[in-house]
C-alpha cells in the first residue's frame, strides 16, 4: 500500500475502520470524480453507518464547512479524517500509478487479509454505485465490476479450518498476492475510465 496513505492512516480518530472508509471513498471517486467534494463527503458520511464515529465526525464537519470549503470553522479533531479523504482520492487520481487498497500488511494472517480484501470490494462497490447511476459502461468495465462482485463474496475459511502449511500456505499467499494486483489495477481502470485522459488509462488486467 501506498507510504502516503498509510502515514495518513494512522492519524485517523479512534474507532473509524480504516479499510471501509477507504473502499467506499475509492468506489465514490470512481463513480463520480467530477462531483464536487463536498457532495461526495455528504454521500459518503451517508453511506458510513448512523452511529459510527466516522459518519458522526463528516455530518458535524459538513455543517462546519464554509460554501468555498473552507476548513477554518472545522473541528481539529476531524481534520485527520478530512485529510485522509482527500488524500485517497488524490493518489488514486495520480498518474504515478502508485495507488493500492489500504489492507493489513503481509505480515498479517492471510485469512484476514483476504478477508478484508474481500470486504474492501464491498465497501468499494457499495460506494461506486451510489454515485454511477446509470453512467455508461464500457465491456471491459463491466467485466471488471462484475469480478469485484465476485471477489467481495470470498469468505475465507476459519483460521483453524483452513488447514494450509508449508507450500500449500505459499500457493495461497501467491494467489492472494495475484488477485490483490489485479483489483488493484483493475480499480485505477475504473478511476481512469471516466476522465478525459481515459485514452491514456492503465489496461484493465486480463
Amino acid at each position: 500500500m501506498s507510504n502516503d496513505i498509510t502515514g495518513l492512516a494512522l492519524n485517523l480518530p479512534d474507532g473509524v475502520d480504516e479499510v471501509e472508509l477507504h473502499g467506499l471513498v475509492c468506489g465514490l471517486a470512481c463513480g463520480a470524480p467530477e462531483e464536487a467534494p463536498q457532495q461526495r463527503l455528504r454521500t459518503l458520511a451517508d453511506l458510513l453507518a448512523d452511529e459510527s464515529p466516522a459518519a458522526t465526525m463528516l455530518h458535524a464537519a459538513l455543517r462546519e464547512l464554509g460554501q468555498d470549503g473552507a476548513l477554518d470553522a472545522v473541528d481539529p479533531a476531524v481534520l485527520p479524517l478530512l485529510e485522509f479523504i482527500a488524500g485517497t482520492e488524490a493518489i488514486l487520481a495520480s498518474e504515478d500509478l502508485s495507488f493500492a487498497p489500504l489492507l493489513p500488511e503481509d505480515d498479517a494472517r492471510l485469512q484476514q487479509r483476504l478477508g478484508d480484501l474481500a470486504q474492501w470490494c464491498n465497501d468499494f462497490l457499495a460506494g461506486y454505485g451510489a454515485v454511477a447511476g446509470e453512467r455508461p459502461l464500457s465491456p471491459e468495465a463491466g467485466e471488471v465490476l462484475t469480478d469485484l462482485i465476485k471477489i467481495a463474496e470470498v469468505r475465507p475459511p476459519a483460521e483453524q479450518d483452513s488447514g494450509l502449511d508449508g507450500a500449500d500456505l505459499e500457493a495461497a499467499e501467491a494467489d492472494y498476492m495475484e488477485v490483490l494486483e489485479y483489483v488493484r489495477v483493475a480499480v485505477m481502470s475504473l478511476r481512469w475510465s471516466v476522465t478525459p485522459q481515459a485514452q491514456e488509462q492503465p489496461e484493465a488486467p486480463d
